[in-house]
């Protein structure tokens, strides 16, 4: 321990305290005088971690000693000793099971099981060999059978090696300050090799030197690294992470604003064939995420608080979007417009037509007189109420699909919303009304019952995709996760979560199907049990292998996060400080950042946010409401021939109709969908028999390719 702790003090110090901890220590300490040996380790594990070891009972430790090895051990590891302890519990069982291996009873459970899935796999297997048919391993394992067989073999085939296989030695996209810090960072994480099941080096990032254009390539002036760690001191005691979260993304949005504001440069093409700096955008801003569960505190700060124009792709928050809320607020007011709550919720909405302080007036208005909304929007804004009205007697006549169309048809109700916004908006309210039609063909024309579904809806959270509307030169951050960024590049990357924890296997699984142990038991059956039984120690071996895996992997997917940045790349983490120090979680992002900036000599101080006015992400656009003007005289008018179809579509949907008749595109269910009945094969079909068909029932029988029955007359109303 003294190699180890070198400041906590040697065994004589520890033999004069009295405390029990320090007997341990000095017990300790005689044991392991050297670096144990690879066969010692389980044992120095169990005098380390074990019930009687040194870290094995630290509940009311005191005394100086303890003081001592404790700052010894932050100072050393980064974390007191209890921490330490924690982390590192299934070293323990580790080695228990290396010495002792598997109890009688954990031993002979997974034999068993083990026999019954060689059972199952023969089957398996003996059933393909019957049809003769191969499954995606059986052709990887008979590749490496071949390979190994004839080693020239893959020389045959270097012109289908993909090219993730292939070395690139020389990178075209980042600048030389980027590249240096990914080099820096990644020679940290990998210093003993890319992974321990791969005996490959980290192979460094290299600059295209010999290019003419690469000394002016570091001409932007963008900054081209960040680490933003906010100050928890600025924060309540009791803030959780998702607070320490927000605090972070309203440090990157501001450093997003400041950026855009201050004309900050980046390197693109000049629109003449070469290269050239120009001042960066929104659409340069790449945020990438581990997983969507940041999304939504994302949105409340760059949306919400600073009005950034955001993209977050593969969002599945349809349900939990303000404007699929608002239309469901409508449907609920239209179907009963004496309900006060739906009535209040639909005029707070843009959908009513009334400015958010006019609809806060009329609701406590409403409150304070003791009468209905519903009245006091009819008195006092009578031409939005008559619209209401309108909306109402035709979801009651025609179903609640269609005041959910006429919303769509009604371009003052996108005006209301900022003009960034409106493509989404659209695309989400047109989704409401194929949602309404589905529930229509399915259930009926129930205003009520179609309204308390899209509740449940929004109120259960039900994951849902959102509609892609983002444009190619949309300008918009974009918001994405890192899996959807391989193979992607942008000028300016920020990459967030990074105090996000590993995730295995989920609790509860009493049977874990292990790679590198067949099957494991996290418990054994009841009728397996006895007392006394040894711990059972499957699933901690396991999950052992699984972190270490997992862990690798996850390092891979830090790399290619960072590698997505051409001018600048920004780290951003949520951590509380302790002892001038983040806290980071164990196997994060973080903790390796942490480690990677402290060995290179640098100093972690929290990131303060920018003094001074700080530009605003986009002006709010003021609600644009229709006015009444005169329409020109009508002229002379003419009828537009149409087909049976054109005229089908426009009385079912007049928006596809649109789409299809005067945008020129292509409406989902016309194109080609596989081997799937209907489509544009349908309708060319229906054509077909339209042509040939003399209009009377009882010939249409012999257009039935089957020629049963009464044929396709039977179906004539």
């Amino acid at each position: 321990m003294e190699l180890i702790l070198p400041d906590a003090g040697g065994p004589g110090i520890f033999r004069s305290d009295g405390a029990k901890f320090s007997a341990r220590a000095a017990a300790f300490m005689e044991s392991w005088k050297t670096e144990p040996a690879e066969g010692d380790l389980p044992r120095f594990v169990m005098d380390l971690l074990g019930k009687e070891g040194l870290l094995g009972n630290l509940s009311g430790a005191t005394g100086k000693s303890m003081k001592a090895v404790d700052g010894s051990a932050r100072n050393t590891t980064g974390q007191g000793l209890k921490d330490y302890r924690y982390d590192r519990a299934r070293w323990l069982r580790a080695a228990k099971w290396i010495t002792d291996g598997f109890s009688s009873g954990e031993t002979e459970a997974r034999a068993q099981l083990l026999r019954i899935m060689a059972l199952c796999w023969e089957l398996f297997r003996s059933a393909k060999s019957k049809r003769g048919t191969l499954s995606f391993d059986d052709m990887i394992s008979r590749a490496r059978e071949a390979v190994e067989a004839e080693p020239s073999l893959p020389g045959r085939f270097l012109h289908v090696i993909p090219e993730s296989l292939v070395e690139l030695d020389v990178t075209f996209r980042s600048r030389q300050a980027v590249m240096d810090t990914v080099n820096s960072l990644f020679r940290h994480i990998w210093s003993d090799g890319v992974a321990r099941s791969i005996e490959k080096e980290f192979s460094p990032l290299a600059p295209p030197m010999s290019r003419e254009w690469w000394p002016g390539r570091q001409e932007t002036t963008i900054m081209p690294f960040e680490l933003i760690l906010p100050d928890s001191d600025d924060l309540t005691p009791k803030a959780k992470t998702g607070d320490l979260r927000i605090a972070a993304m309203r440090t990157l949005a501001d450093r997003i604003l400041e950026a855009v504001g201050s004309g900050a440069t980046v390197w693109d093409s000049d629109g003449k064939g070469s290269f050239a700096p120009r001042p960066v955008t929104f659409r340069d801003f790449a945020v990438l995420v581990p997983s969507r569960a940041i999304y939504d505190q994302i949105e409340e700060v760059f949306i919400e608080e600073r009005g950034i124009p955001t993209y977050f792709e593969g969002n599945r928050n349809y349900f939990g979007r303000g404007e699929v809320r608002d239309a469901v607020s409508l449907l609920e007011a239209i179907a009963d417009p004496d309900d006060a709550l739906a009535m209040a919720s639909f005029l707070a909405s843009p959908l009513s037509g009334l400015s958010p302080e006019e609809a806060a007036l009329l609701v406590a208005r409403s409150r304070g007189e003791g009468s209905s909304p519903g009245s006091l929007f009819e008195e006092h804004f009578p031409r939005e109420a008559s619209r209401f009205e309108k909306l109402r007697r035709e979801g009651l006549a025609a179903g609640p699909s269609r005041p959910l169309t006429d919303l769509l048809e009604d371009s003052s109700v996108l005006l209301s919303y900022p003009s960034w916004k409106r493509p989404r908006v659209a695309a989400n309210l047109r989704r409401a009304v194929d949602l309404a039609r589905e529930y229509e063909a399915s259930m009926g024309m129930s205003l009520a019952g179609c309204a308390s579904y899209l509740r449940y809806m929004t109120r259960k959270g039900i994951e849902s995709k959102e509609a892609d509307t983002l444009g190619e030169n949309d300008d918009m951050v974009r918001v994405m996760t890192v899996h959807s960024a391989k193979g992607l590049e942008f000028p300016v990357v920020a990459v967030t979560g990074l105090e996000q924890g590993l995730r295995t296997r989920g609790e509860g699984q009493r049977l874990v199907p292990s790679p590198h142990l067949g099957v494991v038991f996290t418990t054994l059956p009841e009728s397996r049990r006895q007392e006394g039984d040894p711990e059972i120690l499957g699933g901690a071996i396991h999950d052992i292998f699984e972190t270490q895996e997992t862990w690798e992997e996850k390092q891979r997917l830090l790399y290619v996060a960072c590698t997505r940045a051409r001018d600048s790349l920004i780290l951003c983490g949520a951590s509380r400080w302790i002892d001038g120090r983040p806290r980071a979680r164990r196997y994060s992002w973080l903790e390796t950042v942490t480690s990677w900036i402290e060995s290179n000599g640098g100093k972690l101080t929290p990131t303060a946010a920018k003094e001074g006015t700080l530009p605003p992400g986009r002006p709010k656009e003021e609600v644009r409401k229709g006015e009444r003007v005169q329409l020109p005289p009508e002229g002379d008018r003419s009828l537009e021939k149409i087909s049976a179809t054109a005229y089908a579509l426009i009385r079912y949907c007049p928006f596809a109709f649109r789409m299809r008749h005067r945008q020129g595109l292509d409406i989902s269910w016309e194109m080609p969908g596989g081997d799937s009945v209907g489509g544009a094969d349908m309708g060319s079909l229906a054509h077909w028999i339209l042509r040939r068909w003399d209009l009377r029932a009882e010939t249409l029988s012999l257009y039935d390719p089957l020629r049963e029955g009464a044929g396709l007359g039977s179906v004539l109303p």
